[in-house]
């Protein structure tokens, strides 16, 4: 039998033998404590108070192990992206729940969220050298925020704003509209990096704009570039 097979056997006899000490204990003490009070028997008393200790020990030890779990799956359910490729390299820091996705956006570096919580990430990376020295982020910015709304309608663009970022010159653009008869709406983050302009697209239904852009405004702040990685925050700093 291989380890993970005997493994789960033992995890499902443990299941087994857990919820029959769950049953049996209280039926047993309840049992003892009636038979200790009606015959005056001090070997009932004596009965009652072990089941009680047994079954206080186990509830401490659910606790205990429900605690640990719980805190492992935090820890593992941290999720950092990472981009290293054709000189770019870059990584973000998103929540739990979020995972890669096929976003039908073939230039971007990352294509993640959540197709339940309709919570999407793309970014893309161009090489600053690209375009003429008197290219700032403010323009790209204003063009980038122009190419995304094509194709949108009933168009609500709002102003190019500045972003906090605490390492990068950032700025932002919350874009409204319909694409195929469904509103979409979008929180864009522009950077400047060492070498490169950032698009960080995110965007949700305008129902969960509440929750959804706050988690948006977090990763993009937890972006880093390759030299700075050692600097991404952990998740209880992030997220």
């Amino acid at each position: 039998m291989e380890q993970s097979e005997a493994y789960q056997m033992g995890y499902m006899i443990g299941g087994v033998l857990g919820c029959f000490l769950m049953i049996l204990l209280p039926i047993l003490f309840i049992l003892s404590v009636v038979f200790a009070i009606v015959k005056k028997s001090a070997g009932w008393s004596i009965v009652a108070v072990i089941t009680f200790l047994i079954g206080l020990g186990f509830v401490g030890l659910s606790v205990f192990f429900a605690i640990r779990e719980n805190a492992k799956s935090v820890k593992e359910g941290e999720k950092i992206e990472a981009v290293s490729s054709a000189g770019v390299s870059y990584a973000l820091r998103g929540p739990s729940h979020w995972s890669k996705q096929s976003l039908g956006a073939s230039e971007a570096d990352v294509q993640w969220g959540n197709l339940f919580r309709e919570e999407y990430l793309a970014t893309i990376s161009e090489p600053i050298v690209d375009f003429d020295e008197s290219f700032d982020l403010d323009k790209y910015a204003e063009l980038l925020s122009g190419l995304s709304s094509e194709g949108m309608e009933k168009l609500e663009k709002g102003d190019i704003n500045s972003s906090v970022h605490p390492l990068y010159p950032a700025r932002e653009c919350r874009i409204e509209g319909t694409i195929e008869g469904i509103r979409i709406v979008y929180l864009i983050v522009y950077l400047e990096g060492e070498k490169d302009f950032y698009q960080l697209m995110m965007w949700t239904l305008p129902s969960k704009e509440e929750k959804a852009f706050p988690i948006f405004r977090k990763v993009a702040e937890s972006f880093r570039e390759g030299a700075d990685l050692a600097s991404l925050p952990t998740a209880e700093e992030q997220l």
